[in-house]
């Protein structure tokens, strides 16, 4: 009876050995998946960072050029009204 008894204890324990060693292998591809998933985010975060830069860089070329135009734009209703004056003048002569 001892051996049987000694043979079920070791097919027993080599079970929990195969079972424990599956269940390692599973932690281990799933601690690969995720560790791939934060590189992923990593590179992602990133490449965000720098769209970002680049579209405050473009948003703060653009509010100068803004400036720029809404200064000549005045300079052009000043002109036009010059020009009006000029040709009020013109007919009257």
């Amino acid at each position: 009876m001892s051996g049987l008894v000694f043979w079920y204890l070791s097919e027993k324990k080599e079970m929990e050995e195969e079972k424990f060693i599956k269940r390692l292998e599973w932690l281990d591809k799933e601690r690969r998946k995720e560790k791939e998933k934060i590189n992923t985010l990593e590179e992602t975060s990133a490449r965000l960072g720098e769209e970002l830069s680049a579209a405050s860089k473009q948003i703060k070329d653009l509010s100068a050029e803004v400036t720029r135009l809404v200064a000549q734009q005045g300079r052009v209703a000043q002109f036009d009204e010059a020009l009006s004056q000029f040709r009020k003048e013109i007919t009257r002569i």
